[in-house]
């Protein structure tokens, strides 16, 4: 569903699906990993760095190349960082949704089509999150495009693989749907002529803004919060009526100002192709 300003709402409001018990009400749960990560490893790492970026910017001499070239080398380190963080934000929530969805289709599913090995389980291995999507919208009835974070999601994998492989198909649809990302990112590194269609060009020019680390944390956050939602719209759960009423009226807010929120942020418009 497209997200505007004016219409917040989603297919997550009113569905509601068959609860897997524990494994729906601890999905929650996988938030706290990535949290931790984020600030005990992610946030240190890049104030040092900022840090280490004033002090050398503080102490630059025209005539010094080598302090240039020492400010150069800790833009570098950050860009590098960057791609790694990237990288191990989206494997945690690649491998926590694989497994939610694993746990969950050996409870719905019949004896007979837990031994299909060649068929849902192999899609849980090694499919994409489209053909992830396809079983959640076969076996729960919604696919994860109705998750207000998906296109964060999407993004972030995408943005996931050209950290991964360098130049190649994701930055050529990086550079097809979001060409606007390069002059959010970067203006003076966006190579002169031929950048849209040069994929080398396109990768070495590519600076990733720091925020956008925690703009994908806050999408996987969101997805799972939304996952509790559905979980209590349910029926899920022991709370008592006004307590589940009043978690699922402030569940349902924050989904809200989520998707206004990314709505108003130009990094995650996607540009339509003609």
């Amino acid at each position: 569903m497209p997200l505007t300003e004016s219409s917040p709402t989603s297919e997550i409001d009113t569905h509601k699906w068959r609860n897997c018990d524990l494994v729906d009400e601890l999905a929650i749960l996988n938030v706290t990993p990535i949290s931790a990560f984020m600030n005990k490893v992610v946030e240190p790492w890049l104030d040092t760095l900022n840090a280490e970026e004033e002090g050398r910017k503080a102490d630059l001499s025209s005539s010094d190349y080598l302090r240039h070239w020492n400010l150069h080398q800790t833009r570098e380190i950050r860009q590098i960082s960057l791609q790694n963080f990237c990288l191990s934000i989206d494997g945690m929530f690649e491998r926590e949704l694989r497994a939610w969805l694993k746990s969950a289709l050996y409870q719905l599913l019949s004896a007979d089509s837990k031994r299909d090995e060649s068929g849902w389980l192999k899609v849980i291995r090694t499919g994409d999150l489209d053909k992830l999507s396809g079983l959640l919208q076969e076996h729960r009835k919604i696919g994860l495009s109705a998750f207000p974070a998906y296109p964060v999601l999407r993004l972030m994998k995408t943005v996931a693989n050209i950290c991964r492989h360098g130049e190649g198909r994701s930055v050529a649809e990086l550079s097809q749907y979001y060409p606007h990302f390069w002059s959010l990112c970067t203006v003076a590194n966006k190579p002169s002529t031929g950048w849209v269609s040069d994929d080398q060009a396109l990768y070495s020019s590519l600076i990733l803004p720091a925020k956008i680390l925690s703009d994908f944390f806050d999408a996987v956050k969101q997805f799972w919060t939304d996952v509790r939602y559905i979980f209590l719209n349910s029926g899920g759960g022991s709370l008592p009526r006004d307590k589940r009423n009043q978690e699922l009226d402030d569940l349902r807010k924050m989904r809200w100002a989520y998707a206004r929120k990314i709505a108003g942020d130009p990094i995650f418009k996607r540009s339509v192709v003609v």
